[in-house]
């Protein structure tokens, strides 16, 4: 997957996880790339459609998030710092939807407001309300 990419996005043409599994190597398994929040992404804003459909949301992927499309769906997310995916019966359940599983520089209830303001800038810009 991109670095970078506008949502809606099909998961399933990713990162493989031998390549997240690389890239957590070569950047000695570094916490700080994590994103912070919930997910395994960074919003980035929203960009609108030019064609009238619904904004996309830019992100920033987590660079240790992977999608395996030998998977079903709903099973196929990964993560190389836990080395565990979405498919195994010990494994993650939620990382096909870049749902953070590995709780680093994952919120505390203090930061929760701070989210819910980001959260409220971005609808504000998606609806085009001041």
């Amino acid at each position: 997957m991109k670095d970078t990419v506008d949502t809606p996005v099909d998961l399933t043409e990713g990162t493989l996880p031998k390549d997240a599994d690389a890239r957590f190597e070569e950047l000695n398994g570094s916490c700080v790339v994590i994103p912070k929040g919930h997910y395994c992404y960074t919003a980035l804003g929203f960009k609108r459609d030019e064609a009238g459909g619904p904004p996309r949301m830019r992100i920033k992927a987590c660079p240790y998030h992977a999608v395996d499309p030998d998977q079903p769906e709903q099973r196929s997310g990964y993560c190389a710092k836990l080395k565990a995916g979405d498919w195994e019966e010990e494994g993650t359940r939620l990382l096909w939807d870049m749902t953070k599983e590995c709780d680093v520089n994952y919120p505390d209830w203090e930061e929760d407001d701070e989210l819910e303001a980001d959260l409220q800038k971005l609808r504000t810009e998606v609806s085009g309300e001041t």
